[in-house]
C-alpha cells in the first residue's frame, strides 16, 4: 500500500472537527487526496449558506498536498469496477466509483465510512 486516499465524507467530518477523524489523521503521514474529492466539496460548498468561506477552507486544505487525478490507469480501473459492480447489480455513486479507481490504481487504501466500497474487490478499506 502506498498511502491512504480520503473519501469525502472524511473530509466533511475533518472539517466539521470530527474528534475522531482529527486523531486519526494526526498519526498519518501517507494521507493523499483526489480532486474528485475536491470537486464534491466546492459542490457542497457552492450549496451551502457560507459558500466562500467553505471553498476557501478546501482550497487552503487540500493546497497541502499533491493531488491524484484521472489518468489512462484510472480510467482502466474505473472501467473494471464498474463493469463488474453493473454484472453483480450492485451499483455505487459515480464519484466514488472514480475514488476507487484512483485508490486502486495507485495501490492506496481507501479511508471511509461508506459501506458499498466493500463491493469492490481488491480494494484496501479503512473504515472510520
Amino acid at each position: 500500500m502506498n498511502g491512504k486516499l480520503l473519501d469525502t465524507n472524511v473530509l466533511v467530518r475533518l472539517f466539521n472537527g470530527d474528534k475522531k477523524i482529527t486523531d486519526y489523521l494526526s498519526k498519518q503521514n501517507d494521507i493523499r487526496l483526489s480532486s474528485i474529492s475536491l470537486g464534491e466539496l466546492l459542490f457542497g460548498a457552492e450549496k451551502s449558506q457560507r459558500t466562500e468561506e467553505n471553498k476557501n477552507k478546501a482550497i487552503a486544505f487540500f493546497s497541502r498536498y499533491n493531488l491524484y487525478e484521472t489518468s489512462e490507469e484510472v480510467a482502466a480501473e474505473y472501467g473494471k469496477i464498474k463493469s463488474a459492480l453493473l454484472k453483480s447489480g450492485n451499483p455505487i455513486p459515480e464519484n466514488d466509483l472514480w475514488l476507487a479507481a484512483v485508490a486502486k490504481a495507485n495501490d492506496f487504501a481507501i479511508v471511509t465510512q461508506d459501506k458499498h466500497f466493500k463491493k469492490i474487490s481488491n480494494l484496501s478499506i479503512i473504515e472510520i
